[in-house]
């Protein structure tokens, strides 16, 4: 599959080369005025493409990749195209605001496993870059459970600094989320907090599962839900979360998901309570959704989510049906 991207125009500040008119009323003959100066000819175009994304060798691209060429100097026009021996498929280009720069986006994700080559040509230069993209999934990923270890060491804190320190107060150290459906270019995820109480890993049942609203999966394997609000108990307190997303990458043997991130905003008030201290004393805390400032902004970044064989969520679980929760 390939497309074509074509947007004209030319540098900016080309003064176009005035034209004078012959006054009917005189004589041609016995006109004694000078002719028209032609000395002034139009400006050279000498802007030049400075680089593409993705640049030329890159491998394992998104399918839905923008593709974008920056050039030297403000112009008016580029033309982008793309190609690849399956033909040319329909898009939109948008030429950046300060002229710099053209975006292309297609109208359909590109193919996966792919080889594409992109051209941008400006004035007189043309620069092509060869890339590949992601293969999909080789399997089927329903009904299969990742966890992310909030204490791993290949879980990084983004934010806060202290993350781990905070996780360490924490009766659930896990993050878990399960693939419900996938299919039709869409994903419905649902997560929960994990517990191990000696008998193996499994969803924290005192918590209300976080059953994500179903999203785009036409970047297969890469995914992105949320975001979306809900609760944690820590401690006995339930701490409002909001605005939680989670997005990564699938292997294409649906063994585990690459660079999994989870970001948040978690009530710091009632983190406050339920630890015994003044979390915004110890983190910069920001505004939360009712305009409060004792939001703390949460996010990690797991490099390696692997596979939890044998383990479920229930989207429908109920804390109040559990003796062990009241």
């Amino acid at each position: 599959m390939g497309f074509w991207i074509l947007l004209i125009a030319c540098q900016d500040g080309d003064p176009q080369k005035e034209s004078q008119e012959v006054d009917p009323g005189k004589d041609s003959g016995t006109d004694s005025e000078s002719p028209p100066d032609d000395s002034d000819s139009e400006h050279p175009c000498t802007a030049t493409v400075t680089s593409l994304s993705p640049a030329d060798g890159s491998g394992d691209i998104a399918p839905d990749v923008e593709l974008v060429a920056t050039f030297s100097e403000t112009v008016t026009s580029a033309t982008v195209e793309l190609s690849s021996e399956s033909g040319a498929v329909r898009g939109q280009v948008e030429l950046g605001g300060d002229g710099l720069s053209a975006s292309f986006m297609p109208d359909q994700p590109l193919e996966k496993d792919w080889d594409y080559v992109l051209t941008a040509t400006v004035c007189d230069s043309s620069l092509s870059s060869s890339f590949h993209t992601k293969p999909g999934l080789g399997v089927d990923i329903t009904g299969k459970t990742y966890r992310i270890n909030l204490q791993d060491s290949d879980l990084t804190w983004v934010k806060p600094s202290i993350g781990s320190f905070l996780v360490s107060y924490l009766l659930t150290k896990d993050v878990l989320f399960q693939v419900e459906s996938v299919g039709g270019g869409e994903i419905d995820l649902v997560g929960a907090p994990g517990i191990d109480p000696g008998t193996g890993l499994r969803q924290y049942v005192c918590t209300p599962a976080i059953d994500f609203v179903t999203a785009s999966f036409t970047a297969e394997p890469a995914f992105a839900v949320g975001p979306l609000d809900s609760s944690f108990s820590v401690s006995g307190y339930a701490v409002p979360a909001y605005g939680i997303e989670v997005k990564g990458s699938f292997a294409a043997d649906g063994s585990g998901s690459m660079n999994t991130t989870v970001t948040m905003l978690l009530d710091g008030g009632v983190i406050s309570q339920a630890f015994g201290l003044d979390v915004c004393s110890l983190v910069s805390c920001v505004a939360c959704p009712g305009g409060a400032q004792v939001c703390v902004e949460a996010e990690v970044v797991d490099a390696w989510s692997p596979e939890l064989a044998g383990v479920s969520i229930d989207p429908d679980n109920n804390p109040a049906d559990y003796r062990e929760c009241l």
